[in-house]
């Protein structure tokens, strides 16, 4: 394994600072739309933009060590990281297509599978009741329109 110091904590320390950017601009840009300062459609980008700010800049701004090196894991642990990242970026493509319900469900399965080391069965189990609270949680209480597919 090759040995990286400091380098992934000033990426990410880059990341947190443009993603909370991004996110408090578009608060900003959301702000008239409020029907109060605590309630609207600016309050959770705000919010979320303003943690990530002050994320990025503690790890910027954080004295380096140079006595510990981060050291990218490999084997087992690293095709895990891997392929959880590989659902996640499915997920997102998939749901445009095939839905909220299908998607999630799928993507929740193979998370147990992969992360939780679950059987298939049970994985399936826990993955269609998440889906159906979830389902139910954003469509039928919340009135959260979600993306269609072809089966909901």
């Amino acid at each position: 394994m090759r040995k990286i110091a400091g380098i992934p904590r000033k990426t990410g320390a880059f990341i947190s600072l443009f993603l909370g950017i991004v996110s408090v601009v578009e608060a900003a840009r959301l702000y008239p739309y409020r029907t109060d300062f605590w309630a609207g459609d600016h309050i959770f980008p705000g919010l979320i933009g303003a943690i990530l700010v002050a994320a990025g800049l503690f790890l910027l701004l954080k004295r380096e060590e140079s006595s510990r090196r981060f050291v990218l894991p490999g084997g087992k642990i690293g095709r895990k990281m891997t392929a959880t990242a590989g659902v996640l970026i499915s997920y997102c493509l998939l749901i445009g297509y095939a839905g909220y319900v299908f998607s999630t469900f799928l993507a929740f399965l193979f998370l147990l599978r992969i992360i939780g080391n679950y059987r298939w069965a049970d994985s399936a189990l826990f993955s269609g009741l998440f889906t159906c609270a979830l389902y139910l949680l954003f469509s039928e209480f919340l009135k959260t329109p979600l993306p269609n597919g072809f089966l909901f």
